[in-house]
């Protein structure tokens, strides 16, 4: 593989001025023609997006070949951030993967598991607890504030059913704290049911059930409709004939028929007298 480089070096029409001018992210183009992308989420996740556009765009604009490799050392951060992050990823048909790295905490969390797949390190950890937030404002706001969070913690049981047991959902349901070492995610990752592949699988299906066909089938139906179509046009012609046959002449071109046919007897004639 070639030597990495910054994305914004190997797209620098997609820079953007309120980018920084420092890139977390970086470009590697395989033999095949297929693209590499490492990005380092180091760090909490800021409040403002701003510095994530050059990776969300990045994500939204993967082809099915190119790999996505997110290396996390995060003790999570904003949601909202977080929430349009996970929207690049599900829109990116690249394939992703979440190399834990040092911690993956909270937010975080989430971004590792709407992945492909989930690498960790030995050392590292993933922190998984309830969603918190502040709110400022009257009543109703902070209403509003406390069911959003609800809402979204109910999402977050759905994603982490497959990976933490009963007893633990209930203690993040409780408002604690539970923290898996490397050896232990990557035994339960073997079950884990991730969700991009899920909508793989779904998307897969959807397409077999169009009952898409093979080259071959392709070719037969292109022959069928050739054939349809010349059969069409035939039947058309002999329609047309059969019109122009069945049809009777005017009785003006009748009579001049007859003229025709007498003025032909008496030539026929008149050149026989001429012989003798």
């Amino acid at each position: 593989m070639k030597s990495k480089h910054s994305f914004n070096e190997e797209f620098p029409e997609l820079k953007f001025g309120m980018m920084p001018q420092k890139s977390n992210l970086f470009a590697t183009e395989n033999p095949d023609g297929s693209m590499m992308y490492d990005y380092y989420l180091i760090g909490p996740i800021e409040a403002s997006t701003s510095e994530y556009v050059e990776m969300m765009q990045c994500l939204r604009s993967l082809s099915p070949e190119d790999l996505f490799v997110m290396h996390i050392n995060c003790p999570g951060g904003s949601i909202h951030t977080g929430e349009q992050i996970l929207s690049a990823m599900k829109d990116s048909p690249g394939y992703i993967v979440s190399s834990i790295e040092g911690e993956a905490s909270s937010m975080a969390t989430q971004l590792c598991l709407n992945s492909d797949e989930v690498l960790i390190s030995d050392g590292s950890i993933l922190m998984i607890h309830n969603l918190s937030a502040g709110a400022v404002g009257n009543f109703t706001s902070i209403e509003d504030t406390t069911a959003y969070l609800k809402s979204l913690n109910s999402h977050l049981a759905e994603l982490y059913n497959s990976l933490l047991s009963a007893a633990e959902l209930d203690l993040v349901r409780h408002g604690r704290d539970v923290t898996l070492f490397a050896e232990e995610v990557r035994k339960r990752l073997e079950t884990f049911e991730y969700p991009r592949r899920k909508m793989r699988e779904v998307e897969s299906e959807s397409f077999a059930g169009e009952g898409a066909p093979d080259l071959m089938g392709m070719i037969a139906e292109a022959v069928a409709e050739g054939i349809k179509q010349h059969e069409a046009e035939k039947a058309k012609k002999e329609a047309k004939a059969r019109k122009v046959a069945e049809r009777k002449p005017s009785p003006k071109l009748e009579k001049a028929l007859d003229q025709a046919k007498e003025i032909r007897e008496k030539f026929n004639e008149l050149e026989k007298s001429v012989d003798e």
